[in-house]
């Protein structure tokens, strides 16, 4: 049954081997060559510890500039989005500061001028970090009279390298082509043909046609993935140092779409069926976070992405390349693992109870 399988579905079908083995390098071909030397729009992440009417009302009236003003007991959270790239300047502001800075503008022309000290964190590995800290002291030092102490963050010593962001995306719209235009359209026809019906009536087991067909799905991932490895390798994604997770992500990714699949192809009918793969697939794509950062995105939209199973599965596989934006992205993945492996046993259960496995 593997072997026929596997002819019909993979050997003999043209549009398998392209789409879902070759098609994801030619993607990462495309994107890395027009998007690897481009830098992300211009807006200027600003976080400031500390309290100061002045600058916030400077820096809110320019364009471009976010900023963001916490308590000093926030300051381990805020390196930590340094660190995640989630801001890109950190401004560690001395107690009252807008008083010691008018007072230093009065004085600053006596012998008693005493210029409030402005503490800098930023990330130098980073373009848009280092960017923010040049525009901000600019902006800073035309007042005239504030003294500055630069210091280099030293959590986060990686530079933005396209390649290595873009690989996790391309592997996640494999992960999805995989099972929703490869293995959720294999089972469609097969039933819509009254194939699966016939098992039936022979000693043929179903349990294992879906087992062949998802070794099946599984092998052409596995194809697709190791020709993009090879490729990506060769523009300096360290694949070999992420291999452990990658494997367990890419497993946990598997499963949510198997048991998301035969689902999906047991409850809705065709034109749904198509209609809801495709726009579970753009939506997947497109906002979560597949091709550029989560954090870029509105607020809104990086809850929306958070609960998508596959922009999860794609953070995960950022994780060891220091592009991560969530935490624990093993826990939205497995708890859609668990939901739909329920409904499967129930829906075959329920099935079977009321005499209707000949309809499966």
């Amino acid at each position: 049954m593997f072997k026929a399988l596997f002819n019909v579905l993979f050997i003999r079908s043209k549009e398998s081997v392209f789409w879902l083995v070759f098609f994801p390098t030619i993607l990462f071909i495309i994107l890395t060559t027009i998007f690897g030397d481009m830098g992300r729009n211009v807006t200027f992440r600003i976080s400031f510890v500390g309290e100061s009417k002045i600058l916030k009302r400077v820096f809110e009236n320019i364009d471009n500039f976010e900023v963001f003003f916490y308590d000093e007991k926030d300051s381990d959270k805020i390196l930590e989005d340094l660190k995640l790239s989630k801001i890109d300047l950190v401004v560690v502001l001395p107690k009252d500061f807008d008083n010691q800075l008018n007072r230093s503008l009065l004085l600053r022309k006596t012998l008693i001028h005493r210029p409030p000290t402005v503490k800098l964190f930023y990330s130098p590995s980073r373009q848009e970090s280092q960017l923010t800290k040049e525009v901000f002291e600019s902006v800073l030092n035309s007042f005239g009279s504030t003294q500055l102490e630069v210091k280099k963050h030293s959590l986060s010593q990686r530079k933005f390298h396209y390649p290595t962001f873009i690989y996790p995306g391309v592997v996640g719209m494999a992960l999805l082509s995989t099972f929703l235009f490869g293995f959720i359209n294999d089972i469609y026809y097969l039933r819509k043909k009254s194939v699966l019906r016939r098992f039936y009536v022979t000693p043929y087991p179903l349990p294992k046609f879906f087992l062949s067909s998802t070794v099946i799905s599984v092998i052409q991932f596995i194809l697709g993935i190791l020709i993009l490895s090879t490729l990506a390798h060769f523009y300096g994604v360290d694949i070999l140092s992420a291999f452990p997770n990658t494997l367990f992500y890419l497993t946990l990714g598997s499963l949510v779409m198997i048991f998301l699949s035969i689902f999906a192809v047991y409850t809705l009918p065709g034109t749904s069926l198509f209609v809801g793969t495709q726009i579970f697939f753009q939506v997947s794509m497109f906002v979560g976070g597949f091709y550029f950062p989560i954090s870029q995105m509105p607020g809104w939209m990086q809850k929306v992405a958070y609960v998508l199973p596959v922009s999860s599965i794609v953070d995960g596989l950022r994780q060891p390349y220091g592009y991560s934006g969530f935490s624990n992205n093993w826990l939205v993945p497995t708890v859609y693992i668990l939901i739909f492996l329920t409904l499967d046993v129930v829906l075959f259960s329920k099935r079977k109870a009321e005499g209707l496995v000949s309809e499966i």
